[in-house]
């Protein structure tokens, strides 16, 4: 906790406010580090919530559409930073709700743009330490409202290299792929 590596919490701090943020303030942190150092005594037990009632199927609803956003691509062997880029493009005024970058092994980071008819460009979420092992989702504090034709751009980089230290392999060129030693790269949103 003291090095910010738990909780979760991957987006970068200057862009953007999200719901879920799982962040912790200093004085929290301060709090669990205290109550470790001093053995970790359990609380009173007739205090513990009871468990939650946890909903089945689509948590929000089905979908009204699934867009695609295709991405064939490699990543050669030994790269370090492997630049990808998608985008899509809204047919109609949107609310954006979420936002939910998905990789496998190599991601390294991803960043979405909103980029609306009138050309300037907003970042929406940026995820400078990507990690495949706490894949979340990220609620925007607000709803972001994107006119028609709004352009989604969405950039992620790769790391093949022997630094990458989940890399199963740095001397295979990796193709796109399902699998979690392939390469993916999925925007996903909720809108």
């Amino acid at each position: 906790m003291t090095s910010r590596d738990m909780p979760p919490w991957h987006a970068d701090p200057a862009i953007g406010h999200f719901r879920n943020d799982r962040s912790l303030a200093q004085k929290d942190i301060d709090t669990v580090v205290a109550w470790v150092a001093a053995g970790a005594p359990q609380g009173n037990p007739a205090a513990m919530p009871a468990l939650p009632a946890m909903a089945e199927g689509w948590m929000i609803g089905k979908p009204d559409v699934v867009i695609e956003m295709p991405v064939d691509f490699e990543i050669p062997p030994g790269s370090p930073n492997t630049k990808v880029e998608s985008q899509g493009v809204f047919l109609r005024d949107v609310k954006i709700w979420a936002l939910h970058p998905h990789m496998h092994v190599r991601g390294k980071d991803m960043t979405y743009t909103a980029i609306p008819p009138d050309g300037r460009r907003e970042v929406l979420l940026r995820v400078p330490r990507y990690r495949f092992d706490w894949q979340l989702d990220y609620y925007l504090a607000e709803p972001k409202a994107l006119p028609k034709g709004t352009k989604v751009l969405v950039t992620a980089h790769f790391d093949n290299s022997p630094g990458n230290k989940d890399n199963p392999d740095p001397t295979a060129t990796v193709s796109s792929g399902d699998q979690t030693g392939d390469v993916m790269m999925a925007g996903y949103f909720t809108w």
